[in-house]
């Protein structure tokens, strides 16, 4: 199942709450995908006003459409305002469009999103309690000298084999760059922005201190 199918179910129409630039691009998008439109919501609609084929209502109008429809929030502002109005209407599928770049004030807006909660691996957003509470049980480690709850820092080993790896630095080998169309006895090559030299220096000389 594709990831659009899963947020957008086939057969479940949508309102896109706004009837801007974002909402006639989200539009667009979703036409292109075979998605259902039901109609726009904006609080600037004016009366019978038709935005690409379909009604524009002004949301204070239409309580009677609860949560029979998938609600899309298209502007980039007051979506905080939006989605708790969204709520109090009875729909209970809202989509916040701009999840990216959206940070809410309420933070259970995120949580009873369609999206992972904080701090998951897939979220968006870290659990800033959690990490607040980690933070100081760490710093409570590092005043005190203790390791770390079911963690062997073995510092002295680190410190030993940082300074291997240094000694390794000057015999590292030269790999091409990745514009570079010559060929090359290595796969690998510098200025590799999904890989980069830091990372495959450090992995070349953990192999290296390995094999010896």
């Amino acid at each position: 199942m594709k990831i659009w199918d899963f947020i957008f179910p086939e057969g479940k129409e949508i309102i896109i709450w706004g009837a801007g630039k974002n909402g006639l691009m989200w539009f667009n998008t979703l036409v292109s995908m075979d998605k259902k439109i039901k109609c726009f919501f904006d609080k600037n609609a004016k009366q019978n006003e038709i935005k690409n084929g379909m009604q524009c209502l002004k949301p204070i109008e239409q309580k009677n459409f609860q949560g029979k429809y998938i609600v899309l929030i298209s502007p980039m502002s007051n979506v905080d305002e939006i989605y708790l109005q969204a709520k109090q209407y009875g729909f209970e599928e809202i989509i916040i469009g701009n999840m990216i770049k959206f940070i809410p004030n309420d933070k259970n807006i995120l949580m009873d999103n369609m999206f992972p909660g904080l701090g998951h691996f897939y979220s968006l957003y870290p659990d800033l309690i959690n990490l607040q509470a980690q933070y100081e049980t760490v710093k409570k480690c590092a005043v005190s000298n203790n390791q770390s709850d079911g963690i062997d820092l073995n510092k002295e080993k680190q410190i030993q084999l940082l300074y291997e790896m240094n000694k390794m630095f000057d015999s590292r080998i030269k790999w091409a760059d990745i514009n570079d169309l010559a060929e090359s006895n290595y796969r690998y090559r510098i200025h590799n922005q999904a890989y980069p030299i830091n990372d495959a220096l450090v992995l070349l000389f953990f192999i290296k201190d390995f094999k010896t």
